[in-house]
């Protein structure tokens, strides 16, 4: 089930209650290191599962006449390809990873109509060649991301209208932003998430957003909503993110390591009791873990990169859609 900043952190609140408490209202003043502690479940979670990647749409940039190297985008994590376009054709460009040879390629004379051939990937920039010889040709970056930090509560104030089969989300007494581009919609009945999320691609007005794909249930009419930021990980692991988090609280800021290792053990197995971190564990992170190697996930946006020795193209989720 996806979860949401707002719900992981109420999550995390009730599992870190008092034990002579019954409220969470005690917590307030660690609202924000439990925030951090959910933050840092989700980036741990995100490098357990090292065999997998999120590649979201790709990115977008313009060359600048004579300039060699280009920055990254912001939490940009690895290339998986480069294109540039010269007319109507997208030239895609030849990865080179040796210093050497990057060097050796810059002391070639190449003429200035030459089309690019390679880049070079650097710690914090990539460098083209041959150097473009003019401005503003389009380079599509395709690569991964590390997950987007959560900081901002679910947003559910007034009321949408959305026809099904369409795309486009009507507010009544709502204050859509263009900061919501790239959070989750979705319906609310009785104060809970129901049916599918979407996630949110445009921002016309403040009572006007669209999304990702069109509206799949059925119509809504003065219908509560939520949108929220949710984390770019498979949604079989949200509901642990929240047990990572009160693990790290309980075994520093209580000093409770009994309690934050059974929380652990759930977070691992699935299981408070066990403390097993090795062999065949089905339930837990773990568990995940070994099913997405076993089988893959090509219907994901967390997807296998490499199998036994070959490259699993047809597992890698993509999208024609890109960023500007």
């Amino acid at each position: 089930m996806r979860e949401t900043y707002s719900s992981l952190l109420q999550t995390t609140k009730d599992f870190c209650v008092d034990d002579d408490s019954s409220t969470t209202s005690g917590l307030s003043a660690t609202s924000t290191l439990l925030a951090r502690l959910i933050n840092h479940a989700i980036q741990f979670i995100f490098s357990k599962i090292k065999n997998y990647k999120t590649q979201p749409s790709p990115k977008t940039m313009k060359s600048v006449e004579d300039q060699i190297y280009y920055h990254y985008p912001p939490g940009f994590l690895s290339i998986e390809s480069i294109t540039m376009a010269i007319g109507d054709v997208d030239y895609p460009l030849t990865v080179v990873n040796s210093q050497q040879k990057w060097d050796e390629l810059q002391q070639l004379d190449i003429a200035s109509s030459e089309v690019p051939q390679y880049y070079f990937p650097r710690q914090s920039d990539f460098g083209i060649y041959p150097t473009p010889n003019e401005d503003d040709l389009v380079v599509t970056l395709v690569g991964n991301y590390l997950p987007q930090r959560m900081s901002v509560a679910d947003y559910t104030t007034g009321t949408v209208a959305v026809v099904a089969n369409s795309a486009t989300v009507t507010g009544t007494d709502t204050v859509f932003t263009a900061a919501m581009v790239g959070r989750w919609f979705c319906e609310i009945t009785d104060g809970l998430p129901t049916g599918n999320w979407y996630r949110i691609s445009s921002y016309a007005s403040a009572t006007v957003i669209g999304l990702e794909s069109v509206f799949e249930e059925t119509s809504l009419s003065g219908a509560s909503f939520v949108i929220a930021q949710s984390p770019e990980l498979p949604e079989e692991v949200h509901e642990f993110i929240a047990f990572r988090a009160a693990a790290t609280y309980y075994a520093t800021i209580k000093r409770n390591p009994g309690q934050a290792q059974a929380l652990l053990n759930y977070f691992w197995t699935g299981d408070f009791g066990n403390p097993n971190r090795k062999g065949k564990i089905e339930g837990g992170l773990a568990g995940v873990i070994s099913e997405y190697k076993n089988t893959g996930r090509s219907n994901s946006q967390i997807v296998q990169i490499h199998g036994s020795g070959t490259n699993k193209t047809n597992e890698i989720w993509a999208t024609t859609l890109s960023e500007a």
